[in-house]
């Protein structure tokens, strides 16, 4: 098999729709070739094979309008009164007459993966880090993986403090790709940039500073690279004072950020039927294939719901491992602002609710 050619595997998904209505007439049931996984089995089995997965598509046949009406079908027969109409012609005039109705055979396309074993890329936006950036990059590049490689994709977004200078010193390294942007245009926009130079058949969101720890990489990346997720998000909650997220030097700040974090979460678990703790962390760690056909726009820092949204909308759930955090302020150099950024976020994440999933899923079909 040649580097870039596509191979297609073809199974039948016990979750679509045929399974759940099919009876022993089923004829999936009776067809000994069959396969019975469902979509998110396959995907894992297929990255563990050494694919990297490009979409998943639901299959097309045709069957005589005979074993439509029969339910002998993966789609369910027509309405009472239509069936009874239909059922007035002669069977072998149904026999000859065909449907093209859509099966629960899925077809999965992949492509073979350059490197043996799996390539993660940590993306990392820049922008006036240059007291952090270094020992981000460096903290990065020396973790190390029996069984994956690293790639370090850094966006610099054309700072004023020097943080441009510290990232071009890493212009030559091997294992680090700089992105330099001309101009400031959001984390969101510095992300989507870094996405789009990524390799990796794993893929890691990094923010520029020391929030978060990079002892944690090991417990957020194994799960993928054993084949048990798709998708990871690093809860910083824990304990019973887990809401108290946040502590800045001015206490009433850290409490109105703290409170809107809650009312935040809770208003994306009750639209989109989830039951996560942290779903605004910046350590969200995915397979290639959960961002596969997505289209995304946000610039700004309403980029982290677009991103886990979307994924949850194309099918994917996303586990949550706690992690060690270390909020900095304002002070400090932290640049989120509530009165600008919270309401972004909340027509963002509305939006995506109800937005059809075709206007953003370019191919393929969300997973089951």
């Amino acid at each position: 098999m040649e580097k870039n050619d596509i191979a297609i595997f073809i199974f039948s998904d016990v979750r679509r729709l045929g399974a759940s209505i099919g009876t022993r007439e089923w004829e999936r049931l009776i067809d000994e070739r069959s396969a019975y996984v469902d979509s998110q089995t396959a995907i894992k089995v297929v990255f563990r094979a050494g694919f990297r997965t490009k979409g998943a598509f639901r299959v097309e046949r045709r069957i005589s309008l005979l074993s439509w009406l029969n339910g002998k079908s993966d789609e369910r027969p027509p309405k009472t009164w239509k069936r009874r109409l239909l059922q007035l012609l002669p069977q072998r005039f149904l026999r000859q007459l065909h449907a093209k109705v859509i099966s629960s055979d899925v077809a999965v396309a992949a492509i073979r993966r350059e490197l043996k074993e799996p390539l993660l890329s940590v993306i990392i936006p820049v922008f006036d880090e240059a007291a952090t950036v270094k020992t981000v990059i460096e903290s990065v590049l020396g973790i190390h993986f029996e069984d994956a490689q690293i790639e370090v994709i850094v966006v610099e977004s054309n700072s004023k403090d020097g943080s441009r200078e510290i990232v071009q010193d890493y212009a030559s390294h091997p294992r680090v790709t700089c992105v330099l942007e001309d101009s400031p245009h959001g984390k969101g926009h510095a992300i989507r940039l870094g996405l789009r130079h990524a390799r990796g058949d794993v893929l890691m969101i990094q923010d520029a500073d020391l929030e978060y720890d990079f002892e944690d990489y090991y417990s957020l990346i194994d799960p993928i690279l054993r084949g048990r997720e798709a998708f990871v998000l690093g809860s910083r909650h824990g304990g019973r004072n887990h809401w108290k997220l946040r502590r800045f030097t001015k206490p009433l700040l850290a409490k109105a950020y703290n409170i809107a974090h809650v009312l935040v979460t809770a208003y994306i678990n009750v639209l989109f039927g989830l039951r996560l703790r942290d779903p605004q962390t910046m350590f969200k760690v995915f397979r290639r294939d959960c961002i596969e056909g997505i289209d995304f726009c946000s610039n700004y820092f309403n980029f982290d719901y677009e991103l886990l949204l979307k994924i949850v909308r194309k099918g994917y759930k996303p586990r949550e491992i706690p992690v060690n955090y270390r909020s900095r302020s304002h002070a400090e150099g932290k640049k989120i602002r509530m009165w600008r950024d919270a309401p972004l976020g909340l027509w963002t994440i509305t939006k995506l609710r109800f937005t059809p999933l075709s206007s953003f899923l370019a191919f393929g079909e969300p997973v089951e």
